[in-house]
């Protein structure tokens, strides 16, 4: 399956895994993908609520 630009992506419902925003510390339910989890149980990387998630910032075109 391809990546489509301005396709919506599918939600991964993780609230069996107990995740929580690194900024604000709000209940996380759904991601866009799964987070890659350490052994304890907790997320490799901070995850973010859609009102904290980063924003990516473009530097000019992609290079391939």
């Amino acid at each position: 399956m391809a990546f489509q630009m301005g396709a919506p992506r599918p939600m991964v419902d993780v609230r069996a895994l107990n995740l929580t925003c690194a900024t604000c510390g709000r209940p996380i339910e759904e991601l866009p993908f799964q987070p890659a989890m350490n052994d304890d149980g907790t997320p490799q990387r901070p995850v973010y609520c859609r009102e904290h998630k980063p924003q990516r910032k473009s530097f000019g075109p992609r290079r391939y």
